[in-house]
């Protein structure tokens, strides 16, 4: 059986300042965020360019945008996938709804600025 296979996320902040400098009409009160996924099937293959291997098929993908609260509820709703067996990390034969949502979490900790 096919499965999604979550091998990384990484957040990138906009902060409030900085949003309120470019859009100066807009109100923006807490910092916001673009979270992404590389993430594949695990039944598709392609070919690495630099080492003209077979590998594992992967892609960016935009999972959520918005405040922390946004990001952490649709971790909550993609991880829902994770008990069906249908989304699991890279490695690892089951992933857990918690782990699923400790990463994206993880992933707002440390989250890559947006600035110059």
């Amino acid at each position: 059986m096919s499965h999604t296979i979550s091998y990384k996320h990484v957040a990138i902040c906009f902060s409030c300042d900085a949003l309120k400098n470019a859009l100066p009409d807009s109100s923006f009160y807490v910092d916001r965020f673009i979270l992404l996924e590389l993430h594949g099937d695990n039944n598709l293959t392609t070919i690495n360019p630099y080492s003209r291997r077979e590998v594992g098929s992967r892609h960016w993908m935009t999972e959520a945008i918005g405040d922390r609260y946004d990001i952490v509820r649709n971790a909550i709703r993609l991880s829902v996938f994770c008990e069906g067996g249908d989304l699991r990390f890279y490695g690892q034969r089951d992933t857990s709804l918690e782990s699923y949502i400790r990463r994206v979490r993880n992933a707002l900790k440390k989250p890559v600025s947006a600035s110059k």
